[in-house]
């Protein structure tokens, strides 16, 4: 009997102890889109909650994020907010857009089960479906410096036991609608993950498949001229305003391709790279996660946050001067051990 009560106490003592320790603290994680100078200075967070993607607007006073289906204004003056777009019929969730020049229009694909591709007019609300397809998915839609044209992945389901990859082009009114390459793979990971336009004539995409020298690519939007300029997996890229400098990463380094001739430059060791409009700045996490911002005019960089957990997500302003990125500020929050539970 002394036996069994011995044996509860110090049962009773162990969960004590660890219901003590558990029960001192707690851990609150917050999200914020966060606006900061490119020097360091005038760093403040926005709003609580996640923004999507982010486009400056009105002379930097502004900014646009996706949030759900909605498109929301922000305004960086007087931190109010309200819904620029708000597309009908309800589309669940806006996966990503393209803004039109002056906003007149937006062009975006849904994430629902379809995925198709949407141009809607800003001022009348008016909604056009530019793909309307079943078990095809288009997505990753880039406009073309004029706006005439637009670039899209699409991925077509139809198929037994494959998926039909293609890099598409068209116009708005269907005329031209151009498949750029295409190819059939497995059901599984993504193969052509990222596509932009260099010029009105050509191409960069990245290529996942390991079998035929994975990487980053050049091609005609006729489908000539296939140039393969770097070798990895699972590259994306970042490209300044005049096309000249493409900026992405590949196991923990960044590198430079300049447009001028193609050559491929190595950087820095880190991740998430995204450049200015002007190029002459690159956003980045080092090899500790901190965010960095490398003036590559004058040589010097500068660190924006040390909080290892934030989504970099980050847009430079138009005037190269301000950027904002998503910031996850964890907190530790210690009970007062007096108080009983």
């Amino acid at each position: 009997m002394k036996y069994l009560i011995f044996v509860f106490i110090i049962l009773t003592g162990i969960i004590l102890t660890s219901c003590g320790l558990e029960g001192n603290y707690y851990i609150e994680a917050h999200e914020y889109p966060t606006l900061i100078n490119c020097d360091g200075s005038d760093k403040i967070h926005l709003f609580e909650g996640y923004a999507g993607k982010v486009s400056f607007y009105d002379n930097d006073q502004k900014i646009l994020y996706a949030s759900g289906d909605d498109i929301i204004s922000f305004d960086l003056s007087s931190l109010q907010s309200e819904i620029f777009f708000s597309p009908e019929p309800d589309i669940w969730y806006m996966n990503g857009y393209e803004l039109f020049h002056e906003l007149q229009k937006v062009i975006y694909w849904e994430g629902t089960t379809d995925w198709d591709i949407l141009v809607a007019t800003i001022e009348t609300g008016e909604i056009e479906y530019l793909t309307n397809t079943i078990d095809i998915r288009e997505e990753k839609v880039k406009l073309s410096s004029t706006e005439e044209y637009f670039v899209y992945i699409e991925k077509d389901y139809t198929y037994v036991d494959s998926v039909l990859w293609s890099i598409k082009y068209r116009n708005f009114d269907g005329s031209i609608n151009e498949t750029v390459i295409s190819k059939f793979q497995g059901i599984g990971p993504g193969e052509f993950r990222y596509v932009d336009w260099i010029d009105s004539d050509t191409l960069i995409y990245s290529d996942n498949d390991a079998g035929i020298n994975p990487g980053i690519y050049l091609i005609n939007i006729d489908g000539t001229n296939k140039q393969h300029i770097f070798e990895g997996l699972y590259l994306r890229f970042s490209i300044c305003e005049d096309r000249t400098k493409v900026v992405f990463e590949d196991e923990d380094e960044i590198y430079l391709i300049d447009t001028t001739d193609y050559s491929v430059t190595h950087l820095v060791s880190g991740v998430e790279p995204v450049i200015s409009p002007d190029g002459n700045k690159l956003a980045y996490m080092d090899e500790i996660r901190d965010l960095i911002v490398w003036d590559l005019v004058e040589d010097t960089t500068t660190l924006l946050s040390e909080d290892p957990d934030s989504p970099i997500s980050i847009i430079f302003s138009t005037d190269n001067q301000k950027l904002i990125f998503n910031e996850r500020i964890v907190e530790t929050h210690y009970r007062d051990k007096r108080i009983m539970y």
